[in-house]
């Protein structure tokens, strides 16, 4: 069995590629969710990632209405902060 931490940061590496295409224009476009713009959905996936790194840390997670774009770009390494390698130990 894969180490799921392993599965997480490649999921989070394809995801940031498939969002690093977006542009500022997109994210008021719909999205595959029909009742989610893309922004939303990459909203929905920045804050999961957040509250990976609050379970992790032991820190508060953040608001799941909050919109982390303005201050964590999705494809910036830190939005993956707190998902350590496989067979390494947390933060």
């Amino acid at each position: 069995m894969e180490d799921p931490r392993e599965l997480l940061r490649r999921a989070g590496d394809v995801a940031a590629g498939l969002i690093s295409g977006v542009s500022p224009a997109q994210l008021g476009n719909p999205s595959p969710c029909t009742e989610w713009s893309v922004r939303d959905l990459i909203n929905h996936m920045a804050n999961g990632n957040l509250r990976v790194v609050a379970l992790v840390s032991g820190e508060p997670g953040p608001d799941p209405a909050s919109d982390p774009l303005p201050s964590v770009p999705p494809t910036h390494p830190s939005s993956r902060q707190g998902v350590p390698p496989a067979g390494g130990d947390p933060p």
